[in-house]
């Protein structure tokens, strides 16, 4: 699915589309055993500083919201649009608001 973006031309929409995937697939998905929430947002904030965006992992205000969101996101039915427009539109005010 992240491939599915590669025609956005706008590279900061294209990356947060692409980050939203990740984070929203690996939680909703559950792939493994424990640690889905964490794996999905360690491989997101690495695929973001690739690119030069971070997340600001260390302020306790974000973690208090991330681990809200992505409490939802796992809960979300099948098919919800909700499991990534939700991821989407808070990693795109996040890096809005660390970026202005």
């Amino acid at each position: 699915m992240i491939d599915s973006h590669n025609h956005i031309q706008d590279r900061r929409t294209r990356i947060v589309k692409k980050a939203t995937e990740i984070m929203s697939g690996i939680t909703y998905d559950q792939p493994f055993f424990d640690a889905n929430k964490r794996t999905a947002l360690t491989a997101t904030v690495l695929f973001l500083e690739k690119y030069g965006f971070t997340l600001p992992m260390h302020s306790f205000h974000f973690q208090l919201e991330i681990h809200e969101l992505l409490n939802k996101v796992v809960v979300r039915p099948v098919g919800d649009p909700l499991i990534f427009s939700d991821v989407e539109e808070y990693i795109e005010n996040v890096i809005f608001s660390l970026t202005s």
